[in-house]
């Protein structure tokens, strides 16, 4: 049997799309995300759990609790410099609590106006 697949920004736009793509394909999925996008999509489906992935111990604790062994990270961010930096310390931890492969989806959430 597979592991679950923990899905950081699971809840978000592009998230939401990924977390239902893995649920259609008969996936066991773990949603991690913080909701700060207001955008909801497919919260009810898979596991939810509303935190940062940068609190490491949390984060820790829900990747040993289900035996992940597979991020996918579709985390937007309004400020990309702090997303790569404390993305690389999070992987870091990944690595240290036994994730073998991490999918990181190249993205930011931004809104622009033409004036």
């Amino acid at each position: 049997m597979t592991r679950p697949v923990l899905v950081v920004g699971g809840a978000g736009h592009i998230g939401s799309h990924v977390v239902r793509r893995l649920l259609v394909a008969g996936r066991d999925v773990v949603v991690l995300d913080d909701l700060s996008t207001k955008s909801h999509h497919w919260t009810t489906h898979g596991r939810l759990y509303v935190g940062d992935l940068f609190d490491t111990v949390p984060v820790g604790s829900l990747i040993s609790e289900h035996g992940i062994d597979t991020i996918i990270h579709a985390a937007a961010s309004h400020h990309p410099i702090h997303r790569m930096s404390s993305t690389a310390a999070a992987f870091a931890g990944f690595v240290k609590a036994g994730v073998s492969k991490v999918i990181f989806t190249s993205y930011t959430s931004r809104s622009s106006r033409r004036r």
